[in-house]
């Protein structure tokens, strides 16, 4: 009986070590907690702890390439009529625009169409009158400064559609890494001011994002076609100016 007694009251003191240990680590717990969340930074609506700002750069560059569609929109009474008239005329633009310094492979056909041509009256079926064709060429313009030069050369050959003019670059690449440079250094001119209004200094680029790139040119047309093939002045084309644009969003480190 001693013997039993005093099994039991070893078993006691055993639980009671255990259940004194467990609190003891729980508390403990509890009592980091606040200390680690002190000296953890808050992180910013980027996930990153910092200045965060964004930062454009911009590269004003001369297009040295342009792009255009130049073709024939005609009707025939049967489609063989049609076909013959549109191949003839758009032989004679291609003529017309190699002989303008245009090289065959910077000419290349980019629609060619067939469709019934009707009239179309109440109460009665629709009378079909006849066909029309659209036979369109795209031309690379490698010299932009014979642009109005090359668009007469194609209206008098024949061609009565022209449109699509799009002034661009062969090669940006070198634009966009001077776009790229001066959009980071941007952003880090307005991070200098943000940390000098909150009395800090600015640290190293923690991350570093592009946000988006465009090159946007804006060609102006001052008489259409119709009008140089009519034997008015010739047509004018201004190329003007392409803008390589660049914009970041740097989140730099806060140093005290």
């Amino acid at each position: 009986m001693k013997q039993s007694r005093m099994l039991w009251v070893g078993g006691v003191a055993i639980v009671a070590a255990l259940v004194l240990g467990f609190m003891v680590a729980v508390l403990g717990q509890k009592s980091a907690t606040p200390a680690q969340a002190q000296t953890t930074p808050a992180a910013g609506p980027n996930g990153y702890s910092g200045i965060t700002v964004q930062g454009t750069g911009v590269v004003i560059l001369q297009p040295d390439v342009v792009r255009l569609n130049v073709g024939v929109t005609l009707k025939a009474a049967t489609v063989s009529d049609a076909q013959k008239q549109s191949a003839d005329t758009s032989a004679k633009i291609t003529d017309a625009l190699k002989a303008a310094g245009i090289k065959a492979e910077d000419i290349k056909t980019v629609n060619y169409s067939i469709n019934p041509d009707y009239t179309y009256e109440p109460n009665q079926p629709p009378k079909l009158n006849g066909y029309q064709i659209d036979n369109t060429l795209q031309v690379t313009i490698r010299d932009v400064t014979k642009t109005g030069s090359i668009i007469d050369a194609a209206s008098t050959a024949g061609a009565n559609q022209i449109n699509g003019i799009n002034f661009t670059v062969e090669n940006n690449t070198d634009a966009l890494k001077q776009a790229r440079a001066a959009a980071v250094a941007d952003a880090k001119a307005k991070a200098d001011q943000l940390a000098a209004a909150g009395q800090v200094q600015v640290g190293s680029i923690i991350n570093i994002v592009e946000v988006a790139q465009n090159a946007d040119p804006v060609p102006m047309v001052a008489n259409d076609a119709r009008a140089a093939a009519a034997g008015s002045a010739a047509t004018q084309i201004e190329s003007g100016q392409l803008k390589v644009v660049v914009n970041v969003q740097v989140t730099f480190g806060i140093s005290k």
